[in-house]
This record gives structure tokens, sequence and C-alpha cells, in this order.
């Protein structure tokens, strides 16, 4: 089970519109398969060419965590990062959902 994003499901049909405020959002980030530190680059990769606006700021520091509730699938490497956009909550989590989705 590989966890990219810490937000909740949402429908992918919405159309994308960028507002004009830009807000500084932090993004929890979580890999737990595959390369975990690739996936974590990777996706960070995405957010910065997905033409949407997404500037990734600053990045945390990386640990790693034992799984919660199933346990018996191998540990977590977690981080967060400070992004500054002009999408709104919604529209931010549709391109994070997107992305998780193409990495798998």
């Amino acid at each position: 089970m590989q966890h990219l994003f810490a937000f909740f499901h949402s429908s992918s049909d919405a159309s994308i519109q960028v507002h004009s405020q830009e807000q500084e959002v932090a993004i929890a980030l979580g890999s737990n398969v595959g390369d975990r530190l690739n996936n974590f680059n990777k996706a960070s990769r995405q957010m910065k060419k997905s033409g949407t606006g997404i500037n990734v700021r600053r990045h945390a520091c990386l640990y790693e965590t034992e799984p919660t509730y199933v346990t018996d699938q191998p540990c977590f490497l977690n981080s967060a990062i400070r992004v500054v956009t002009k999408l709104s909550p919604h529209e931010l989590l549709l391109v994070l959902k997107e992305i998780e989705k193409e990495m798998g």
C-alpha cells in the first residue's frame, strides 16, 4: 500500500481554475513501497511540472514510522513540503490525487 498525499478522496471530474491570490500550503507525504526516497523526489518533480502553478518552497526532514492499523506492511517514510499555489484546496487536491494515480 502506498500513500503519497494525506488528503481525503475526491471526485476527479471537476475543472481546475487558478485563483488570483497565492496561498502557502503544507502537504504531508508518505510512502512505504518501492524506492521510498525516489517516490518523494518524483512526486515533488511532478508537482513542479504539473503546469498548475504549484511551487515547492521547502522540504521538511524525512523520518520513518511504523505502520498503524494495518501493521503487516513495510515502514513508512514521511515528510512534508511547503508549497505556494493559486489553486483552491479542492483544486489542489485534484492535482495531487492525479499525481498519486500516475505514480501508481
